[in-house]
């Protein structure tokens, strides 16, 4: 494929140009992301207010934990072999790819069949209220086409297809907006739970076009779905581990916190803390979509510690400086901000973006050194760190809201990743100096 030979070699020879046309790129779906979220946060807000967002961010970190299982958590270690294997051994990564895809059309449809089982039950753990159990009935039937919608984005990045890739982020975007905004204005709080598992399964219909002209993906397909290669797919099986711990861990550890401040503070104070995370995840797509578009097939390909440096050095003196200067921005705008995405039942949360827009400056330097992890497989590195800071998250959370009611929250997210920092600037020392 030439295409991919002229990617593959402007990559190696002009890296800092390619994180920035990646960055670049990255950075228009994110634009457009943030400027239908300044929509669909208003309807959200009017509409629904703190109560009905908290009960969104139930409902994300769900999906956050379910995802990942239905895919076995092979996406990363999928971008990594693509990446690495497509000039090698084609055939072997064809062979690794097709029997990824059915145990991923497996697990997705028997995740599907328990979650339309114990929906009551979920409905009430989650919800607080049995009435929304059809929401997980419509989560359950669409898991395998969000689950290989996912599989394939993954292909796509281990190819970089940059291009590609984004274009259709920038459409799913724009699906989520509308079937939001349609369906919230329609059928209040019940719509917009909808909407989150709805979007993401519709983009499957344009994501298998846009791969299906892909010569790699041609034997990946669902014949003989019940005969798998298991020692095919070895390879992902660390990959497997870390992904699901990973699942388990962060989506878990904030169930736990809205849980912490609905009983220490108010329902309301969860919905605002939800919402200024999103403010938080709105913003950072510029970032870590490049990271995982770019920085993880970049780091597989390198091999010697020299080049390693280069990249690591690279990336933060284009990201760190970036990053200072967007929190900046949106510090001194924050009441704006609240005013423009939210309502003034919200106004609260003008009070936690110092904490939170430092918390955030420290995740992505830590996110920079710990992508190594993923990308040399230290599995049981990542796994250890996942677990200690998971549960320090929640532990500093207990101690800080119950010091500090809802800006606990944020004090404790900010000291959690300053302490992750320390420690990857720790382990990973070698490749800083």
């Amino acid at each position: 494929m030439p295409f991919e030979m002229v990617s593959f070699s402007r990559l190696r020879r002009f890296g800092k140009s390619a994180f920035l046309k990646t960055s670049f790129y990255s950075g228009l779906v994110t634009l457009i992301k943030v400027l239908t979220a300044l929509v669909t946060s208003k309807v959200i807000a009017v509409h629904l207010g703190p109560s009905g967002l908290g009960m969104l961010g139930q409902l994300s970190n769900f999906i956050a934990v379910i995802l990942p299982v239905c895919c076995l958590g092979f996406n990363s270690g999928i971008v990594k072999f693509v990446a690495e294997l497509r000039y090698e051994n084609n055939y072997a990564l064809q062979n690794l790819l097709s029997n990824a895809f059915k145990l991923t059309v497996l697990a997705s449809v028997l995740i599907g069949i328990l979650v339309v089982f114990f929906s009551t039950r979920l409905s009430r753990l989650l919800l607080g209220n049995s009435n929304y159990f059809y929401i997980f009935v419509v989560g359950g039937t669409t898991f395998l086409l969000y689950a290989v919608n996912n599989f394939y984005l993954s292909v796509l990045n281990g190819l970089k297809e940059f291009k590609t890739y984004n274009a259709i982020s920038m459409a799913a975007t724009m699906i989520g907006f509308v079937l939001t905004v349609v369906l919230s204005l329609i059928y209040s709080v019940e719509g917009a739970l909808c909407a989150l598992l709805l979007a993401p399964s519709l983009t499957f219909f344009l994501t298998h076009y846009q791969v299906n002209r892909l010569p790699l993906l041609k034997s990946t397909s669902i014949r003989k779905i019940f005969k798998v290669d298991w020692a095919s797919i070895k390879p992902l099986y660390n990959f497997t581990f870390m992904a699901l711990v990973s699942a388990g861990c962060l989506p878990v550890a904030q169930i736990f916190i809205r849980y912490l401040l609905s009983q220490e503070v108010s329902f309301a104070a969860a919905g605002i803390w939800e919402g200024i995370n999103r403010i938080s995840n709105n913003y950072l797509l510029v970032v870590t979509t490049a990271l995982s578009t770019y920085y993880l097939p970049r780091l597989s390909e390198l091999s010697s510690e020299s080049e390693l440096k280069s990249e690591i050095r690279m990336v933060y003196k284009i990201t760190i400086p970036v990053l200072f200067l967007i929190s900046g921005i949106i510090y001194l705008a924050r009441d704006l901000i609240v005013n423009l995405l939210f309502s003034t039942d919200f106004m609260p949360m003008t009070d936690l973006f110092f904490f939170q827009l430092l918390g955030d400056l420290l995740k992505v330097a830590s996110w920079i050194l710990a992508f190594q992890m993923v990308a040399r497989v230290q599995t049981r590195l990542y796994v250890v760190s996942e677990l200690i800071f998971s549960l320090s998250l929640v532990g500093l959370s207990a101690i800080f809201i119950n010091w500090y009611g809802l800006n606990g929250a944020v004090i404790a997210f900010c000291a959690n990743y300053f302490l992750y920092f320390l420690l990857m600037v720790y382990v990973f020392r070698r490749s800083l100096f």
